[in-house]
């Protein structure tokens, strides 16, 4: 699977930038909606592929011992919030309807 390089988003960013300041207050704020709404729906679709990773147990493939560590050295994330994904990715299959309007930035 294919991502978005970093330089790409870069670019956006300093397009977005410029844009944004020749848009008016209420261009501005319906922006920011939008991108914490996509920020949000990429979140729940991130726990999504920790969940399936952590089931499949990739986390071995690294030769780490558990999902939470994978995730702490993969990501450089502190313990704490690895083990919020872990524990949110596992209990969202659970819940579809919070997954969904979680996806849905709802």
């Amino acid at each position: 699977m294919g991502g978005v390089s970093v330089s790409e988003t870069r670019s956006f960013r300093d397009d977005l930038h410029a844009k944004l300041d020749a848009a008016t207050p209420d261009e501005r704020l319906e922006t920011i909606k939008q991108l914490v709404a996509v920020a949000t729906s990429a979140t729940a679709m991130a726990l999504d592929a920790i969940g399936v990773a952590g089931a499949a147990a990739d986390w071995q493939t690294d030769g780490a011992r558990h999902l939470k560590g994978w995730l702490t050295q993969i990501l450089g994330v502190s313990h704490h919030t690895a083990s919020r994904y872990t524990d949110v990715a596992k209990k969202l299959p659970d819940l579809p309807a919070v997954a969904d309007a979680f996806c849905d930035a709802e």
